[in-house]
């Protein structure tokens, strides 16, 4: 199974800065979900786990990444 890492990859649209957290603004650019439904998504009790440090929402790398493996399905529950 692939898992998708989103600072490392170079596909990920961010220099490797090595950044520790995102802002929303990266978030929605790297996952190509909408703000709406990201926030849609945490008034669910869903999403990636999120900081809120002042009026800032951050969302760590290391919990972005767990929570997009988290969403893969494994090859052997997918049917032909």
């Amino acid at each position: 199974m692939q898992t998708h890492k989103i600072v490392d990859s170079e596909n990920s649209g961010l220099p490797q800065t090595g950044r520790l957290a995102l802002d929303v603004k990266d978030v929605v650019r790297l996952t190509h979900l909408s703000r709406a439904k990201l926030y849609q998504l945490w008034s669910q009790g869903l999403g990636p786990p999120r900081l809120k440090i002042g009026k800032r929402t951050l969302i760590l790398v290391s919990a972005l990444n767990a929570w997009l493996a988290s969403l893969e399905v494994p090859p052997s529950d997918i049917r032909k």
